[in-house]
């Protein structure tokens, strides 16, 4: 992915920041097993907490009406943080 994102600040001088927007992924999928990983991010020109960046990764396992799910989010320069999530997801057929 790559892009233009851009927002309205409260700095009078500069009322908007413009960033270089980024993301690169990928999926692989074998045996009911799913793993995803992405690095994503924008890049803005104040360099006043505005170039954050960010890797995910998933790891999924489905049986036939059901799922187990475990993300992990690590947020890297400006957005220092971790998140470890667990899902069980119930699928639902769609009303036809």
């Amino acid at each position: 992915m790559l892009g233009f994102y851009t927002w309205q600040t409260n700095d009078e001088l500069n009322l908007q920041n413009d960033a270089l927007l980024y993301g690169i992924g990928t999926d692989f999928e074998k045996n009911n097993w799913r793993f995803v990983s992405s690095w994503s991010g924008y890049y803005g020109y104040k360099n006043n907490g505005d170039r954050p960046m960010q890797l995910n990764f998933e790891l999924r396992k489905d049986y036939n009406k059901k799922a187990f799910r475990v993300q992990y989010q690590h947020g890297l320069h400006d957005w220092m943080y971790r998140t470890v999530r667990f899902s069980f997801i119930w699928k639902f057929n769609p009303v036809k």
